[in-house]
């Protein structure tokens, strides 16, 4: 009997962005100790990685500032132009 070989998924970790999030397109924060600590406890209280939790910040700043949210809303109908 042969064994099966399974692939080594360390390799090629499963992404957990959500489907259509351009992955090759990083933001780079640089935080003061104190703001990543802070930033730690909140990704930790929700259980998300620093990444879920980063977005999802990002996401609720844009939704509140009413400029921001059009910008947003004009780029996304650009998208699916």
């Amino acid at each position: 009997m042969t064994a099966i070989a399974t692939p080594d998924i360390s390799q090629h970790p499963r992404s957990r962005a959500p489907r259509g999030v351009d992955v090759s397109r990083r933001i780079v924060v640089s935080l003061m100790p104190h703001e990543r600590s802070a930033f730690d406890a909140l990704a930790a209280r929700d259980g998300r990685t620093s990444s879920s939790m980063a977005r999802i910040l990002l996401l609720q700043a844009i939704e509140s500032d009413p400029a921001a949210r059009q910008l947003l809303a004009d780029c996304k109908a650009l998208e699916h132009a």
